[in-house]
């Protein structure tokens, strides 16, 4: 298991400052606990594929379905313009329902669009498919970097930057598949197997998901689920560990609504805000004037 402190007594949270403090404990992630926090970051991993998929088989598409350049333009624009909308709800879903339920329904909502995509011999019928994309692409995002973080110790929170290793895999992953399908002389239709394959990958990481992953144990115990949030910090860590009487208050009535975005536009993280916004803009901004 993980390196959990050695213990004489059985430790009791009360509250999610007691779960929280107790996975900073941690000075690695071994065992269960690395193969559970690389499968939520697996979820990264089919953001970007799915992301990818339509870039390596473009050309073929566009003849096969004869788009003007104003729709060519609007499908390549669609997934990440409505995850921009999607993110922030993904943000409130994890705050009500938990981390684990959003994203399993991404998968599921992966898949229909990647299908729906590859399916398609219209404008219309294609759009809608990258449009369910998106809006899969900017939940699990914001889910799973909130549960990895949850996850993660706070001595190693370095590797949460992992995630851009793993980007650039995914979409390197997707061109050689495409070239893999290219040897099997698919034709015209190679953009279709390259979208399909998401499906494919949305498919298993929905089931190894649903099969393995743990609620945070910080957000079981926000919600005063204090029982559950001790099964998972024993699940994950090896923790001994058991529920306590309740301190602090529950944060398991509150209302999480849009204004509690505010907060990131507000001192002292607005500097952050903007920092990270420019960063990502501009990344974003090189790598599909090349990669579209």
């Amino acid at each position: 298991m993980s390196d959990a402190p050695v213990a004489t007594s059985t430790t009791r949270i009360r509250n999610a400052a007691d779960a929280a403090g107790l996975i900073d404990t941690l000075t690695r992630l071994t065992g269960r606990a690395s193969w559970i926090w690389f499968l939520a970051l697996a979820g990264l991993f089919l953001d970007a594929y799915s992301n990818a998929a339509l870039g390596a088989g473009l050309s073929p598409m566009v003849k096969q379905l004869g788009l003007s350049p104003t729709e060519v333009g609007l499908l390549t624009a669609m997934a990440p313009a409505i995850a921009i909308v999607s993110n922030p709800f993904g943000g409130w879903l994890a705050a009500r329902i938990g981390r684990v339920k959003p994203l399993l329904m991404t998968k599921v909502v992966f898949a229909l669009g990647a299908l729906l995509t590859a399916a398609g011999s219209d404008f219309q019928t294609v759009f809608a498919g990258r449009a369910l994309v998106g809006i899969a692409y900017g939940i699990d995002f914001a889910v799973a970097m909130a549960l990895l973080a949850e996850y993660t110790p706070a001595s190693l929170k370095g590797r949460l930057n992992f995630w851009q290793g793993v980007w650039y895999t995914a979409t390197t992953t997707n061109l050689l598949l495409t070239l893999v399908f290219y040897r099997f002389d698919v034709g015209a239709d190679i953009w279709r197997w390259s979208v399909a394959s998401s499906a494919a990958f949305a498919l298993a990481l929905f089931l190894l998901q649903l099969t393995f992953l743990v609620e945070s144990p910080t957000w079981l115990a926000a919600k005063g689920r204090l029982r559950e949030s001790a099964a998972a910090l024993r699940r994950l860590y090896g923790f001994a560990v058991q529920e306590g009487p309740q301190e602090g208050g529950s944060e398991g009535d509150r209302r999480v609504g849009i204004r509690d975005a505010g907060v990131l536009f507000r001192p002292p993280y607005l500097p952050r805000t903007v920092l990270s916004t420019v960063i990502s803009l501009t990344q974003a901004m090189q790598y599909f004037a090349v990669g579209w």
